[in-house]
């Protein structure tokens, strides 16, 4: 299920909410409880072949794990 971005159009709450792509049109602010909302552009990243992007080549426990590289 995917992860949206959205804004309260009446109380300027920012959130995030996994949900499905057909109950969007249902979501209401976690702050104020209204049903204003707008969905936000959100940004994703991806790696396409011959990326230069490296990742760490560790898991859980060496040091560069968790530090953003």
């Amino acid at each position: 299920m995917p992860i949206f971005d959205f804004a309260c159009q009446d109380c300027g709450k920012k959130f995030d909410l996994m949900i499905s792509n057909k109950d969007k049109d249902k979501v209401t602010c976690p702050e104020c409880g209204s049903s204003q909302v707008k969905q936000l552009l959100s940004v994703f990243n991806t790696a396409s072949r011959g990326s230069k992007t490296e990742l760490p080549s560790c898991s859980v426990g060496c040091p560069a794990a968790g530090s953003g590289g």
